[in-house]
């Protein structure tokens, strides 16, 4: 809250109990309140329930006021105040965070709920539904009433919400419920700013053919410099398999020709271009009794230029929330990048947000990526350390992603593996998000 509040708070309690505009005008009048006020503050990448970065967090916010000559309140939670709590605690005296007041999160909020009912119809809680979890909107909603009504006249401003607006763009691409990690950053990249890569696919006819040798085949056969094509990466895959990375759509056009062309090479292997899937998009909290066709029909009947032949596949997704399901869509290229220009959609009496729905396939029996556990032909590992013969219950080891692990030990990487399989922040998720980006067809 601002800085007045602890010594407004005792002015009050000897001045004898006020009624709330009493409380308000005493609170405001030093301060104009007629306009809004945006401040950015970076964010902390660290987990919220470690002790280091509540002790980052709070020398940050004791900076900020220091540099503001502001006095320093800063509010957990339950579990993060009794921590925060020790560490102002056993500071010394002379250290800036013996300054600091670490209050109760809860205390704020029956202050707070005395201005939502101004909020009513202001559509800030909405517009935060696009960027926030849902859960944590009506708290975000009181905390920016505060400062986007008039003390007085209880009006809101217009001005306020507008500066707001200007930066919503930009905050729908930095927000995200998750850790923040690369491979979250390779979902808020628009999509028509992705490259794609120019792959070509080179399998051997035979079975008895590994990738190495399809590989080695292929660098004596073909000369780069005289076919004049850059190539940038080649990489072995599984049932004696190559692809091989041009730097331009021309050259992976050459390359196929040259090995189709060829008898001895296409009598020997099979060269195509790789079949990208097509682009999919989530959309959040549709009422789990819709069904498949009404779900479609209804998307189509009420959003302009939707088709009902424009989803070839969907499927449904839990929802957190009680009665709620979200639906998975796939769609064309040109039909992507419509739905997201629009972000959200008509549905009956609904808006409904969405994204674009990036989710690499992943085993929860092995931990490992490409499968799911109904195919998964290895041991089951523990997701918090990746050793077998016990559940993440169970675990007592420190955290391993068996995923990063596998990968510095095969390419010679050098990930940090102190985190579980399942961490959103893990380097081997990134990278498969990455490889499913390359193999979507966004149409550009």
């Amino acid at each position: 809250m601002e800085t007045e509040i602890g010594t407004t708070y005792h002015r009050i309690w000897f001045a004898g109990p006020k009624s709330y505009d009493g409380f308000m005008d005493i609170d405001t009048g030093k301060r104009c309140y007629e306009k809004s006020v945006v401040i950015s503050l970076p964010f902390i990448n660290l987990q919220a329930s470690n002790p280091t970065s509540i002790n980052t967090c709070i020398r940050f916010v004791a900076e900020e006021c220091r540099k503001r000559q502001e006095r320093c309140i800063v509010a957990f939670d339950q579990q993060l105040f009794i921590k925060a709590i020790d560490i102002v605690s056993l500071a010394d005296k002379i250290d800036e965070l013996s300054k600091v007041i670490v209050r109760l999160v809860h205390q704020l909020i029956s202050y707070m709920g005395a201005v939502e009912k101004i909020m009513g119809g202001s559509g800030l809680e909405e517009m935060w539904h696009e960027v926030f979890a849902k859960n944590s909107v009506v708290h975000m909603a009181f905390i920016t009433s505060s400062f986007a009504f008039s003390g007085s006249k209880r009006s809101f401003d217009f001005e306020g919400l507008k500066t707001i607006l200007e930066i919503y763009d930009l905050l729908r691409w930095v927000t995200a419920q998750e850790a923040p990690s690369y491979a979250n950053a390779l979902k808020r990249v628009p999509p028509h700013k992705r490259k794609a890569k120019n792959v070509s696919l080179v399998f051997a006819k035979s079975k008895d053919t590994s990738s190495e040798e399809v590989k080695e085949t292929l660098l004596k056969a073909l000369a780069p410099s005289k076919i004049k094509i850059g190539i940038k990466n080649v990489k072995k895959l599984a049932k004696g398999g190559v692809a091989i990375e041009c730097d331009t759509a021309k050259g992976t056009e050459t390359i196929l020709k040259e090995i189709n062309s060829n008898q001895q090479l296409s009598n020997a292997f099979e060269a195509k271009a790789p079949t990208k899937r097509l682009p999919r998009v989530v959309i959040y909290d549709v009422d789990e009794a819709v069904s498949k066709e009404d779900f479609i029909g209804t998307l189509a009947n009420q959003n302009e230029g939707l088709r009902e032949q424009d989803f070839p596949s969907c499927f449904k997704l839990k929802s957190k929330q009680s009665g709620k399901c979200h639906w998975v869509i796939e769609v064309q290229p040109k039909t992507f990048h419509s739905l997201l220009r629009r972000k959200k959609v008509f549905f009956e009496w609904n808006r409904l947000s969405l994204r674009e729905f990036l989710r690499p396939t992943r085993c929860y029996k092995c931990n490992r990526f490409g499968h799911i556990s109904t195919n998964c032909q290895q041991a089951e590992s523990c997701p918090q350390c990746g050793e077998e013969g016990h559940k993440k219950a169970e675990c007592t080891n420190e955290a391993k992603c068996i995923n990063c692990t596998e990968a510095n030990n095969k390419y010679k990487l050098n990930h940090d593996t102190t985190h579980a399989a399942t961490d959103p922040s893990c380097p081997a998720l990134a990278h498969e998000t990455d490889q499913l980006i390359s193999r979507t067809n966004y149409g550009r």
